[in-house]
């Protein structure tokens, strides 16, 4: 029985660290297979020593290299300057995630990025197990990771699980950030499109009355001739065919649920920001499907090149009917079509639902 107690707890302890969470699960797999329950010592001293063993094993230098652990312990320094050490900056976040804070927010991200990628030197560990070891280095004091309090391998994994769980935790909320910025111009281009509507309703009204007319006269003057005359007469009193052809253009611009177009305005006022954001990120694909991607390299090199319109040779299939006819240029020549620059940003950065 105390053979399989310990291997039980030893299962339990390669996933869990609370010993209350590891003596649970032996209680339940001891009364499956119907075993006599120990006195509870025996379980909590068994579930201490082997909680020790198992996180003594995962702390290990081998696969840390004497750079590595000179960037790690570098964490420990006080900044002069700052007042303050890396250790601290991992435990206390900047500001809101906000792009008021943007700049904060990139700048944490480089100097996370320079600490290295930690994933690489935890691969023998569990998730679950980095972020009980990251919550533990969380809870700790600057003076607890000093090496004369605690040894060099214990720290060292304590500090890489917090370093991964920063780095994750970081880009998240810049990630959250940035789809609440999409939302917040999507919601900014439907209300801009209802105000356009609103501002333009008497001239619709005016072009329906135009109308009405219109049909009336054809029913009233079976003439073709007298017809034509009292039709130039009824446009001509109401402004002229240049006048009314122009009306009907802006009115027909908002005619439809297309809001995308006025997106563009929102979106110029933070394009620098979101190409930085995304050059930080280092976003990659989910799918075999590497169109996005694809667009988005090829715009960020045109971003630099500063044009107004690229060739249209992208694959914007991931995009919507209404990103496609917003973002496209049809020529009358024989020259092919071409992709305004600041729409096709917009459709490749901008690829969330409009709900």
């Amino acid at each position: 029985m105390r053979q399989r107690l310990s291997h039980v707890l030893y299962a339990a302890a390669t996933h869990m660290d609370n010993p209350a969470n590891m003596i649970n699960a032996a209680i339940e797999e001891l009364i499956r297979h119907r075993c006599e329950l120990p006195a509870y010592s025996t379980f909590d001293d068994l579930a201490q020593r082997i909680r020790t063993h198992v996180n003594t094993r995962n702390q290990t230098l081998a696969q840390l290299s004497a750079e590595h652990q000179t960037t790690v312990d570098h964490l420990l320094v006080v900044d002069p300057v700052a007042g303050r050490s890396g250790f601290a900056r991992l435990k206390e976040p900047p500001p809101r995630a906000s792009f008021r804070h943007l700049d904060v927010w990139l700048q944490r991200v480089q100097w996370l990025d320079s600490l290295g990628n930690p994933i690489n030197w935890l691969t023998h560990i569990l998730p679950l197990k980095m972020q009980h070891f990251a919550a533990e280095a969380a809870a700790l004091d600057l003076a607890d990771l000093q090496p004369e309090r605690m040894p060099q391998a214990k720290r060292m994994t304590l500090l890489r699980c917090l370093c991964l769980q920063t780095q994750r935790r970081t880009r998240d909320q810049l990630i959250e950030m940035f789809l609440k910025r999409i939302k917040r111009m999507h919601r900014s281009g439907r209300d801009a499109l209802t105000r356009l509507r609103e501002t333009h309703r008497d001239t619709t009204a005016a072009l329906l009355d135009i109308f009405g007319t219109v049909v009336q006269t054809t029913d009233t003057i079976p003439d073709d001739t007298l017809f034509g005359v009292s039709l130039r007469d009824l446009l001509h009193h109401h402004g002229g065919t240049a006048a009314l052809h122009a009306a009907y253009r802006k009115i027909a611009a908002y005619h439809s649920n297309n809001y995308y177009f006025l997106m563009t305005s929102y979106f110029s006022r933070y394009q620098p920001l979101f190409f930085r954001l995304v050059r930080m990120l280092r976003l990659q694909p989910t799918t075999t499907d590497h169109s996005l991607m694809t667009a988005i390299d090829s715009l960020i090199a045109h971003n630099q090149r500063r044009v107004a319109l690229i060739p249209a040779d992208l694959d914007l299939a991931f995009a919507s009917d209404q990103w496609q006819r917003t973002i496209h240029i049809i020529f009358a020549t024989s020259r092919p079509y071409s992709i305004v620059a600041k729409h096709s940003s917009c459709v490749s950065l901008v690829p969330l639902p409009t709900n």
